[in-house]
Formats: structure tokens, sequence, C-alpha cells
């Protein structure tokens, strides 16, 4: 089993995008209730599972052998 080594850089601008449209979306009210509030808990456990999944996925990324011969064959 091989395991990435990412960037902690790049995983940190990520998670930074990804919350704060979330917390625009929040307080915009597009796809959440209540406009104008933002929900704490919920940014702060996005913040947590995020690194995490992302982290999973680039290890599934890294061993599955699938991966890098369908995106070769999709570029003939």
């Amino acid at each position: 089993m091989e395991f990435p080594t990412p960037d902690p850089t790049e995983h940190v601008k990520t998670i930074a995008v990804v919350l704060a449209t979330l917390a625009v979306l929040q307080y915009a009210g597009i796809l959440f209730e209540n406009p104008s509030e933002l929900d704490i808990v919920y940014l702060v456990s996005v913040g947590f599972v995020l690194p995490i999944a992302i982290y999973l996925l680039s290890v599934l990324g890294e061993n599955t052998k699938r991966i890098p011969d369908w995106v070769s064959m999709n570029m003939k």
C-alpha cells in the first residue's frame, strides 16, 4: 500500500476555499435555512472531516491502478 505525501499548503488552501464558500452560501441563505446566520458547528465539523476525506481519496487514488489507465485511454 502506498501513501501519498501531499503538499500541506495546497490542502490548507483547498479547505479554506471550501469553508469560505460554505460560509458565504450559509450567510446568503442559498442551500441553507435561516439567511444571515452562520452555523459555526457545521463549518467546524466540515473543517475537521474534509482533510480526512481528501487524504483518504488521495490514498485511494494512489493505490488504484485503473485511474492512470483511464486517463490515458480517454486522451486518445
